[in-house]
């Protein structure tokens, strides 16, 4: 035998080095065993000591050729901890009840629901599947014609865990989003919303919390609605939008951040215009659109949070009558900051930049460091408002747009501000400081 080859019992040779890939495994399945030396010159398929797989757990494999035709045959037939992997693409024929820790890997693989769900199993569920990636093929899919969830009827101390698949929602009745009870993390994920509202996340109290990373949302037509609700301490970050959803107006919003929930690094690669709430004290950090679409945000209730957006030509919109207490930072529009006529108050705005004139009818205002490109009004009956380092007019200068205070407001404090032509004052008990015509 001459160095470099390797002789077989049929006198054959094969040039270089045999690698790990081409050693057969000779009819073994499971995915749970591995090649021991034997001692006597041969090597042979062994199970860990023990008896179990690799993870301590049973692998099973499911689909065709596999240990089980489909998952829920799978979980009838075995006992917790669960660990299955599809070995093909898998329709089920029922719904898959769900008790105790299990984990299935889709691999590159279809897992098709139809009308049927994952139901709680009388036992605490811990649910972790994963894929292959985005684009792999590993794919769980779901068709429902009227108000379901994907994972149905858990327990408030179920855990899910979504990595590295993607969702498609092809249901057509409103309210078919993905979970109603537990805690779910998903990350690395691709989710398709069909055409309908509530057809994505809804996580809206202390029962069902959301954690979304690195995920992005495909909207599947102009109805789509209340994508993603969000509440008591849910988050989602470093999420994209893609696709077409339902075009910005008031209270249509695609999400919904309220009470305690947070989204940080937002952005919509959208066909229109979208809108976005923040209700109490959800806070968003970090909006911007791509295609130059604008985002029109609504804020209602007491102590939201909005920093660090760019809401392109749509506006900012404070015009609930509980609108106090919200905290708002670094945003840009070339739109319209809108209060409305009625008692949104004790707002802070910290360098902002609006373009669309300000009307102002609201008492306990203040802004610093903002830029008002069209001008602004304090409206009869606003009083105890504060304008600190503004600006009121074109970067330019050299126009006629100002600062208006009309009679019936009261005490506005108005301190190092530059406008286009002097501030025009007819309140009570304003105070006007250091500001400068330009």
């Amino acid at each position: 035998m001459s160095k470099g080859n390797v002789l077989y019992n049929d006198d054959g040779t094969v040039n270089g080095t045999i690698e790990g890939t081409n050693v057969l495994s000779t009819g073994e399945a499971g995915g749970t065993k591995f090649l021991r030396e034997d001692g006597d010159g041969t090597c042979s398929w062994q199970a860990p000591a023990g008896g179990g797989g690799l993870t301590g757990t049973s692998i099973k494999t499911i689909g065709t050729g596999g240990d089980y035709a489909d998952v829920s045959a799978f979980l009838a037939a075995n006992s917790s901890p669960y660990h299955g992997v599809l070995v093909s693409n898998v329709t089920e024929d029922s719904d898959i009840a769900v008790d105790g820790k299990f984990t299935l890997d889709l691999d590159r693989y279809v897992l098709t629901m139809g009308a049927f769900q994952f139901v709680y199993g009388g036992v605490d569920a811990d649910v972790s599947i994963i894929g292959s990636g985005i684009g792999s093929g590993a794919e769980i899919d779901w068709t429902y014609t009227s108000a379901k969830r994907l994972f149905a009827c858990f327990s408030v101390n179920s855990h899910m865990y979504f990595s590295g698949l993607e969702f498609d929602n092809n249901s057509t009745a409103t309210s078919c989003y993905l979970f109603d009870n537990g805690n779910m993390r998903m990350s690395n994920c691709k989710f398709y919303i069909p055409n309908i509202n509530q057809g994505g996340v809804l996580a809206t109290s202390a029962s069902d919390l959301a954690y979304i990373d690195n995920c992005e949302f495909v909207g599947g037509g102009t109805l789509v609605e209340q994508a993603i609700i969000l509440d008591a301490g849910s988050q989602i970050s470093n999420t994209v939008f893609s696709g077409t959803f339902k075009p910005a107006a008031l209270n249509d919003e695609v999400l919904h951040i309220r009470t305690g929930a947070q989204a940080n690094n937002i952005m919509f690669d959208v066909d229109s215009d979208i809108a976005v709430n923040i209700t109490n004290d959800g806070q968003i950090n970090g909006l911007s659109s791509d295609q130059g679409r604008g985002i029109y945000v609504n804020m209602k209730g007491t102590a939201g949070h909005l920093s660090n957006a760019d809401l392109g030509a749509q506006s900012l919109n404070l015009s609930a009558s509980d609108s106090d207490y919200c905290r708002i930072s670094n945003v840009y529009s070339t739109g319209a900051l809108i209060f409305g006529d009625i008692d949104a108050s004790n707002n802070q705005f910290i360098n902002c930049r609006f373009s669309t004139a300000l009307t102002l009818s609201s008492d306990r205002n203040k802004f610093t460091n903002c830029d008002f490109i069209g001008g602004a009004s304090v409206s009869s009956g606003a009083d105890n408002n504060g304008f600190v380092n503004c600006q009121f007019g074109a970067d330019a200068g050299a126009g006629a747009l100002t600062l208006t205070i009309a009679s019936g407001s009261n005490n506005t404090r108005v301190v190092g501000c530059m406008t286009d032509a002097a501030i025009s004052d007819s309140g009570t008990g304003s105070t006007l400081s250091a500001n400068i015509v330009y």
